[in-house]
């Protein structure tokens, strides 16, 4: 069955959110104005996504990786994935073989090797597909056009997930944004004051299902870190304080809760989609972002294993 969509307009915002039920799922928020327009869902949804999957700075840049000389992809490296028609068979295979905030290297459509912000942007417009190349000692990926008689929703999903993929890597290895949070129990954690502790944001808001579900998993990974004193575990909500205390007296989440982020999550995390999360190394710099917090587990114990 093709992922069923629901659209709200935020009271009070210029804001569509877009729930994608799909076996790993979270909220989106894209921005655009509500309206009553006599106009199809359907191409509301694409001048939505066109709109604002935008980014503000293009210069992304290298990491050492992309700089290394690799060769382009032998033919007998390749394996011969169509591209999807279909959204159900596009999900199952974009789910459990692609991961795009990995360090993966990229080819182009003709098979030669491009550096993954190329890759990501070229991904972002809607016209390929990421194909995993037969696993080396790397990932690799290539690009491929999805045909004419595509499911619209693949392009429309590539454009703003891809988009996304392209912002938060070129935040990779750069300072997170200052920031001095004030905690629903009054702790407060500044730029300054978490510097040598390893951080873990969670970007949510209380409606957010994806968000709630997954907060015993949270739970965990503080209990597994408990006793080490250089480790920050800390809850960006959208929501005010009073919901937020209301909804702890029922649910336990051991991150340290504050409350009213949506301006700093959106305009200086550039967060569009709940949950997300964000690792920072003991200088401040961003590791990695990652909506699903498997990913993070093993993003975070890879840096572990650095030090």
């Amino acid at each position: 069955m093709k992922p069923s969509m629901s659209f709200n307009c935020l009271s009070g915002q210029s804001f569509v959110i877009i729930r994608l039920i799909l076996p790993l799922v979270f909220c989106s928020i894209l921005i655009s104005g509500c309206n009553n327009d006599k106009v199809s869902k359907k191409a509301k949804i694409a001048q939505t996504v066109s709109d604002s999957v935008g980014l503000k700075d293009k210069n992304v840049e290298k990491t050492a990786l992309e700089n290394l000389d690799l060769p382009n992809i032998e033919p007998e490296q390749i394996i011969e994935e169509k591209p999807f028609v279909a959204f159900t068979p596009f999900w199952t295979y974009y789910s459990t073989k692609i991961l795009l905030n990995e360090d993966f290297i990229g080819y182009d459509k003709n098979r030669s090797r491009i550096s993954k912000a190329k890759f990501l942007k070229q991904l972002s417009t809607g016209i390929y597909q990421p194909i995993l190349i037969n696993p080396t000692d790397s990932i690799r990926y290539q690009l491929k056009r999805s045909p004419r008689s595509a499911d619209t929703g693949i392009a429309l999903y590539m454009e703003k997930f891809a988009n996304d993929q392209l912002t938060f890597y070129s935040m990779e290895g750069k300072p997170i944004p200052k920031f001095n949070f004030t905690t629903i129990d009054d702790r407060h954690y500044t730029s300054n004051n978490t510097k040598g502790k390893i951080m873990l944001f969670k970007c949510w808001f209380l409606s957010c299902s994806p968000c709630v579900k997954e907060i015993p998993d949270l739970n965990e990974l503080v209990e597994t870190y408990k006793n080490r004193n250089d480790f920050v575990f800390i809850s960006l909500a959208i929501d005010e304080k009073a919901p937020i205390k209301e909804f702890l007296k029922k649910t336990t989440f051991d991150y340290q809760t504050v409350a009213h982020q949506e301006p700093y999550m959106v305009n200086k995390l550039h967060v569009q989609g709940y949950p997300t999360h964000f690792l920072v190394d003991k200088q401040g710099l961003v590791v990695k972002v990652s909506n699903d917090v498997r990913e993070m587990k093993m993003f975070l114990e890879r840096l572990l294993a650095k030090n």
